[in-house]
């Protein structure tokens, strides 16, 4: 590890100032005592949960740690049936696609950035080049191209260890030949989890005694073919590596549906996974990261974005009786109670309109807490500045559902129906009123927060402009 670069890093970050140089200390520390694969592909909550940080404290860290270049993203497509990463990538413009096929398990999985999609940190080949090859034995080889936040059951992996065959690496211009008996009872498959490619070998005709030979090219996209027809009997396949760069070959007798019975039998159990939402929804990376050069068609899917939307009544006013420069200070105050909440339940402010705001989170529970936190703020602001005349009248909606992130002036923005809804719903609202839909009145302890916080509900039926079918909403207020 380059000691001079890394302490360099570290320094850095202890200038932003939310950030304690007490933890950056104690992450170098810890960072030191790393080996390769744990620095290869660091989650912030399950490394936080083990060595005792608060979880948004070290998700800070890392994501200010990757501005000043002691990591780099990674964002990995991960399968939900067998957690095989598919595809890595280093940048959330190489994202394509609202779908992606596991090459072993041939599970079509939806490409959002909920579930399927993982960040990690890697350290940056400036403070440690790793030494790590995923040929080296089949342990490393599956620890590779394998989420770790995906634990099998025991069923599972002996089933998907015994299902390998044969495994090897094969180098730039070199051959390996391997010999295996086909029946008509067991699919064989050739696979390179590099390349995303398989080779299928289709028992076909009557059975044979005589070896059968095939030989099979590695070229720069792939094998050289889908599919052989082979009589039931002895097979032997030649591999040829054409390409300028090692790439692995797997023999798998895995029966599909066999293993995807075990799966729903005995399903995996996943560890807490940072992902991609969570990574949009974290305003550290939208204030470190607002120009990524990117692309003009960017489109991602989110399956559940709770969106939060706020306006003010009263600002009108406060300008024509105070005056430009008093409002404005007291606007930009308000701001910053939202945006201290805001990022105190683990959200992002995507925009500012006017003196409104926009701003997600990753469940509803964040949202409504979030709310009940922006009402006290202002509350609070208004008891202070009410011997003086003045008051603000806070008023918020909330909703929850499926939405695209697309790119707007090179900023990540939302678009969709539940954009659309979330500000109809605010509108909604009058002075120190939270509106909100049904999807989040009825979430996860959405209710528990409300009552801690002295809110009663009201349930309503409304019209809402571009939405074909009423909605049930709710007028949350304080008793």
């Amino acid at each position: 590890m380059n000691e001079v670069t890394l302490q360099q890093k570290l320094t850095t970050l202890t200038n932003y100032p939310h950030l304690s140089a007490e933890t950056v200390t104690r992450f170098g520390e810890i960072l030191r005592s790393l080996g390769d694969w744990d620095l290869r592909q660091l989650n912030p909550l399950t490394f936080a949960d083990y060595y005792g940080f608060e979880r948004s404290e070290l998700i800070d860290l890392c994501i200010h740690g990757v501005k000043v270049g002691l990591f780099d993203f990674v964002w990995n497509m991960i399968c939900p049936h067998c957690g095989g990463v598919e595809y890595s990538f280093g940048s959330v413009n190489d994202f394509t696609g609202s779908h992606f096929l596991c090459t072993l398990c041939r599970v079509n999985a939806p490409s959002n950035l909920d579930d399927q999609v993982e960040v990690a940190f890697v350290i940056n080949p400036s403070i440690k080049k790793l030494q790590i090859n995923p040929f080296a034995d089949v342990e490393s080889y599956l620890r590779y191209f394998f989420s770790a936040n995906l634990v099998r059951s025991e069923p599972h992996q002996a089933y998907f260890i015994q299902s390998i065959r044969y495994f090897q690496s094969i180098q730039p211009d070199a051959e390996i030949e391997m010999s295996f008996e086909l029946t008509d009872s067991h699919l064989l498959r050739l696979i390179t989890l590099t390349l995303h490619h398989t080779v299928t070998f289709l028992p076909s005709g009557a059975p044979t005694q005589e070896p059968q030979f095939v030989t099979v090219d590695l070229l720069p996209t792939g094998f050289s073919t889908t599919s052989v027809s082979l009589s039931p009997g002895p097979v032997i396949v030649k591999v040829r590596n054409l390409r300028f760069s090692p790439v692995d070959i797997m023999l798998s007798e895995l029966d599909l549906a066999e293993m995807h019975d075990i799966v729903r039998k005995y399903p995996a159990t996943w560890l807490p996974m940072f992902t991609g939402k969570m990574l949009l929804n974290t305003q550290s990376f939208r204030d470190l990261f607002q120009m990524q050069n990117l692309k003009a068609d960017l489109k991602l899917n989110i399956r559940s974005l709770t969106l939060l939307f706020t306006d003010l009544k009263g600002s009108t006013d406060l300008y024509d009786s105070t005056g430009d420069a008093f409002a404005y200070n007291l606007i930009q105050e308000h701001f910053q109670i939202l945006s201290e909440a805001v990022h105190h339940n683990s959200g992002a402010i995507v925009k500012t309109m006017g003196d409104a705001v926009m701003a997600t989170f990753s469940s509803p529970r964040e949202g409504i807490q979030a709310a009940t936190e922006m009402m006290q703020g202002i509350q609070a602001f208004n008891h202070r500045i009410k011997s003086d005349g003045h008051a603000l009248g806070l008023k918020i909606g909330v909703h929850e559902g499926a939405a695209l992130v697309v790119n707007a002036n090179d900023r990540l923005d939302y678009f969709g129906q539940t954009v659309n809804v979330a500000a109809r719903v605010q509108g909604l609202a009058k002075a120190d009123e939270i509106w909100v839909t049904q999807p989040v009145f009825q979430s996860d302890q959405v209710n528990q927060i409300l009552q801690q916080a002295g809110y009663q509900s009201e349930e309503h039926s409304v019209a809402l402009k571009g939405v074909s079918q009423a909605a049930t909403v709710y007028r949350l207020h304080q008793i």
